[in-house]
Parts: structure tokens; sequence; C-alpha cells
């Protein structure tokens, strides 16, 4: 058994006796028992039952090795009785063998995956009781898929890898967002909050909101498949849904230069009753993929009525980007559980290939459709329909005698954004006209809208904005990532900055309050806004890190919180960029992440460690969303020193600087 089996990448144990078994069954936690029937002292029946007793060895599969033939019924019966989950004639054939020692030693490592997913989940003593019965439950299907994988042969097998990959990639898709959420949070702490500051936590929390979604997805596919998936009926207001799905993906499209856009068909009801985390979880998904595949363009999220009932209404929404396009013959794979158009298309750009599979599933349950309409290199729309109740007691009546027959200059070269403002405006009873900053000065206007031209491979070339005489009411329109603070456009006779992109509640917010105040600007006007300085009062550390992350937000939390310990850092996005920056230049410390494209961060470490000299022995520390004692294993076997878990502690990224940073003296 031990010559069929050897090179298999597992471990064997031995017993020549039942007794034997049974001392040895207690030490291990097997992935699989190979039984034979006919031993010295206890038979195998007897070995099975006493099996079975105990608490510590109950679960564990076991295969029967038996030379009787499969004509005895009762010989077959007394066997399962006894706990065996299959049979295997003697000599057993070695094909066969293999093929069953390798479906159940997949079972037992997805097993241990959802275990520590279990593990995770319990942050909270509340979730206990629910985390232990989902765990049995899953375990209960892991039993019961191995009593059919004789019939399920060689699909059962590629099916188990294809979901232990799965599981695996969920872990890293959990933390990676859990890491920013919980960084960006974490350096808030360490401010006072102004206005601005407000809008940023506001960004976090709906970042939270769709990582829990993130979180449940794996619940989610098997409470569909098995049917037991149910929505809430809830009120909200699509606005905040469809707004807050485009904000989610606007650092990540804007630091790529992208316009990002959402509309409502002017005159849709908005006051809704549903599920507003399911249309959201859809949204981002959809949205976040358009944004991952597009290099230059638009993104744009829209809104429009495709049937309109007296106490319902069926919304059709598009998502469409100028980005690289799908191929015609893989397009009907992308909504396909674990599959995807293109593996090379995970190594390049991440995600699980599942969150399409669980959009199909989850707008057919919303009495909906979802397709997509591609060509490649020309850019990707998908569209979806979902049927949703009308909540009759809320609307949208109170902004608009607020802001009724106002009328407002828009000054935006971008013909996509100028149509989302328009289309705001005129909902609110506004009447919107195009025109140049200089217009202001000549026509009788309520407030002006200005969006400077922005360029992101120009540092700084939207910083400069021109002054404003302060005679109207002006709101200079700016990005997440370029945010200049109220103080400084006030200095500039600007009444506020608008955020893009533009949310309909920080719209009419911003208008209220300019409009109320009129166009005091300067220095009366001006409020404290805290800046983040890297620690000039923290003279422990020295030298430069790199920080190799593919994740935008990741970076940015990683080079904050260095940056409040006084530690200046360059970031990278993947493995090879990692390994020339170390190859090119002088760093101190390297923070890599081990799951990034184009080459990972185990193998860039091995590929460091080949560079001769100084540079190949530079400290590299692991950032690694799998907490498994393996992971770590695996770790250090490519040649890291450290090790540190997202999301990512201050207090332990200070314990790896004391180790390697610690200025002398």
């Amino acid at each position: 058994m031990t010559r069929l089996l050897r090179d298999m990448d597992v471990e064997i144990v031995g017993a020549q006796s039942g007794e034997e078994a049974l001392e040895r069954a207690d030490q291990r936690d097997y992935a699989l028992i190979l039984l034979d029937v006919s031993m010295p002292g206890m038979d195998g029946f007897e070995v099975a039952e006493e099996l079975r007793k105990s608490p510590y060895t109950a679960r564990i599969p076991i295969v029967f090795l038996t030379s009787m033939g499969g004509g005895e019924r009762s010989y077959l019966h007394r066997g399962y009785d006894a706990g065996a989950v299959d049979f295997l004639s003697k000599p057993p054939d070695p094909l066969i063998l293999r093929s069953k020692v390798s479906i159940f030693c997949e079972l037992k490592r997805a097993q241990q995956l959802v275990e520590e997913q279990v593990e995770v989940r319990r942050a909270a003593e509340a979730s206990l009781a629910l985390a232990y019965e989902e765990s049995r439950k899953l375990n209960k299907k892991l039993e019961e898929s191995a009593t059919r994988a004789n019939q399920l042969a060689a699909q059962a097998e590629l099916g188990a890898l294809a979901k232990a990959q799965f599981l695996a990639s969920m872990s890293h898709e959990i933390r990676t967002p859990l890491n920013g959420v919980l960084g960006m949070n974490g350096l808030l702490l360490d401010t006072k909050l102004s206005d601005e500051q407000r809008e940023m936590v506001q960004t976090a929390i709906y970042s939270g909101e769709v990582l829990l979604g993130i979180i449940n997805d794996i619940l989610d596919y098997s409470k569909i498949e098995a049917g037991k998936m149910q929505l809430e009926s809830i009120p909200f207001d699509l606005f905040d849904i469809v707004e807050e799905a485009i904000e989610m993906v606007s650092i990540k499209g804007q630091e790529k230069g992208l316009t990002l856009v959402s509309q409502v068909e002017p005159g849709t009801s908005t006051a809704l009753l549903g599920d507003p985390g399911r249309l959201r979880q859809i949204l981002v998904n959809l949205t976040n993929n358009a944004v991952k595949f597009t290099d230059d363009g638009v993104v744009s999220l829209r809104v429009a009525v495709e049937a309109d009932e007296e106490d319902a209404i069926v919304l059709r929404f598009s998502v469409e980007d100028t980005g690289i396009g799908i191929p015609s013959d893989v397009q009907e794979k992308l909504f396909q559980a674990f599959e995807q158009a293109d593996l090379s298309t995970t190594r390049n750009f991440g995600g699980t290939g599942l969150g399409l599979a669980i959009c199909r599933r989850l707008v057919s349950i919303m009495g909906g459709t979802i397709k997509v309409d591609s060509q490649e290199g020309a850019g990707s729309t998908f569209r979806f329909t979902a049927r949703f109740l009308k909540d009759p007691s809320s609307d949208r009546e109170g902004w608009k005698r607020e802001f009724s027959g106002k009328q407002f200059l828009v000054c935006d070269e971008n013909e996509a954004r100028r149509a989302v403002l328009k289309g705001y405006l005129e909902a609110l009873g506004a009447q919107c006209t195009f025109g140049l900053l200089a217009d202001g000065e000549t026509g009788t206007w309520d407030a002006i809208f200005y969006a400077p031209p922005w360029e992101p491979a120009q540092e700084g070339a939207d910083g400069e904005i021109p002054r404003v005489s302060g005679r109207v009411p002006a709101i200079v329109l700016g990005m997440m990532t370029r945010r200049r603070g109220e103080e400084r456009v006030r200095s500039l006779g600007y009444g506020a900055e608008l955020i893009q992109p533009i949310r309909f509640r920080n719209l009419c917010r911003k208008l209220g309050a300019v409009l109320g105040e009129g166009s005091r600007s300067g220095a009366d006007q001006r409020t404290s806004s805290p800046t983040s300085h890297p620690s000039e009062a923290n003279p422990a550390y020295q030298g430069v890190v790199l920080v190799a992350d593919y994740n935008l937000v990741n970076q940015r939390v990683a080079a904050k919180m260095l940056a409040q310990l006084g530690i200046s850092s360059e970031c990278v996005s993947n493995g090879l960029e990692a390994v020339e920056a170390a190859r090119d230049g002088a760093y101190d410390l390297i923070l890599m992440d081990c799951e990034m494209p184009k080459l990972d961060g185990l193998d860039a470490t091995r590929e460091i460690r080949q560079i001769a000299g100084k540079l190949g022995k530079v400290p590299v520390v692991a950032l690694t969303a799998s907490a498994m004692i393996s992971d770590r294993k695996r770790c250090e076997e490519a040649g890291m020193d450290a090790h540190l878990s997202k999301p990512v502690r201050r207090d332990e990224l200070e314990e790896v600087l004391q180790r390697w940073l610690l200025r002398d003296g």
C-alpha cells in the first residue's frame, strides 16, 4: 500500500493490528483510514465500531479493504453499519486506490480551510454557536459527499479541488478589504473629524458593509443552491444604494484616471421596499469588475424603468465600461459557479471567480435576469433587471421645495459628469446651464459648479484652481483621491468642495450650506483641518521600507502607518515590480503581500534571495490573508524573515520595526 501511494503528497501511518490501529487513531487527525477486514485479534468491523465510539475518531472516513466479493449483501451491510463509507477489493486497483485517497485528502483540506474560516468568525462570542453549527453542517455535507465518491469519480476529484482553491482565495479576498477598513479607521482615530473627514469615515463604513457581503458569499452560495435564500423587504432609497456602490470603487477608479458616474433616470420612484444589502452586493461586484478591467475612459452605473406598476416597479440596471472587453466564446462561462473565462485573468487581475455566479442567482431571486454585451477591445455592458415594491411613505418633495426654481451654472469639460449633475439638479426642480467659469460674472445664478481639469499622470495637475470673486456662491468639484480641504477652497472664494462621484444627499447638503451662507470666504470662514504628517517627534526608527501589495487601499494604509512612525516608504503593486525595486533600490525592509498578480510574494522573495550581495539579504516580512500555520511555513521556506497577518495592527508592525529598523542609541 505504501508503495502504491509513495509519490503522492500524503503522509502514511501504518498499524499491524486492530489494537495498534485504535491506539494510533487517537494521536493524529487523519483524512482517511484504510482498514483491512481480516486482522489478528480484533477484525476490521470491531475496530470500526470502536472508532465510531470515540468523539476524536468518529468522523474519520473509513474504507474497508477486503477480498470478499461485492455480492455478499449481509457482509456489506455489516461494514456500513460499522461506519464504513466504501469498500475496496484486495488487491486494490492502483488507479482506483489513488483516486479515492486523493479525493478524501482534498475533502479533508477543504474541511480544514472551512474550520479556519470558522475560527476567524469567532471574533464575537455571540456568533460562536452559529459558527459551530455551520461548520457541523458543512462537515456533514462533506461526509455525505464522501459516500458518493465512487460515482463522482474523476469529476468529484476536480470539483473538490476547485472548491478548495475557492476557499483559499476567499480567505484572501476577505482579509484584504478588512485590512483597508480597519486600517483606515485606525488612522482616523488619531485625527480630529471635520466635514471632510466625516465623508472619509462614511466611505470606510460602506467598505465594511460590502466586506460583510464578501464574508457571507460562501454561505450565500450554499443557501441559494439549497433554495433557502430569503431576501429582506425593508425601506431603502435607490439613490443611496446606487451612489454607495459607485463610491466604493471610486478611489481605485480615480487612481487609474477613470471617470465614474451614476445616474438614475429622472422621474424614477426611488423610495422602495426590498433588500438593499443584496442589491448593493450585485452593484459593487459589477462596478468593481468594470474598474478592474478598464484602464482608460468611463465606468457608468445607470438605472432606468423597465416596467412601472401601481404598487411595484421593475428597474433595469446597466454597468458600462470602456475596458478590454470579453471574447464572445467565453461570455457564457462568466455566470457559472467555479468557472472562469481564462485562468490568466485571475492571475493578472485577482478575484474569486464566484461573484458573477452569485449575482446571477440573486438577480433571479429578485425576479430578474442578467446578461452581458461585450466585444473584445471595445468594453462591456452588464445589464440586469429586478422588481421592487414602492414605499408610499417616503418621497423627495422636501428637497424639491428647497431648491425648486433655482438656476445653476455648471462648468465642467467632462460630458458624463455634466449629465449626472444636470439630472440631479433637474430632479430638484432647478434649472441647469453649461458654460465657462467666466460666465458666472455675466449672468444671474444662484450658484456655480466648477470642475478643474484633472490628469492623474500629472502630479498636482488639479491642484491649481482659479480664485472666484465671491459675488456668486461657488462649489468646486473634487476627487476622493485629491481632496483640497474646506480651508483652502474657502480661501479662494468657494463656498464648499463637492467630492466626486457626486452623491445626491451630499449635493443637497452642500447646496443648502452655500446658499444659506452666501459667498462668505476668507480668513473669517476658515476652519481647522488636521493634516497628517510623518511623525517628526518619533526618532526611534530609521530606514526606507518597500511595500509590495496589489491593493491600493492597503498600500495607503501601510504607507500612512509607517509615516506616523517617521519611516519613509515606496509602494509597488506586484511581485515583478518588487523584485526590480529590490534590485535597483536601497531598502532596509520589504513588506511583501503573498497574493499578488504576475508574480506572487513567495516567488518574488525567492528571486530576491538570488540577488547577490547585501540587496539579496534585505529582511522580507510576509503580509498574508491567511493565518494558518501551513502558510507561515511556506513563507519561511520561501526565505521570508517574519510574518504579519491581515488586517495589520500597528503594534504588530512596530514589533517588526523594532527588530530591524530600531535606531542605534
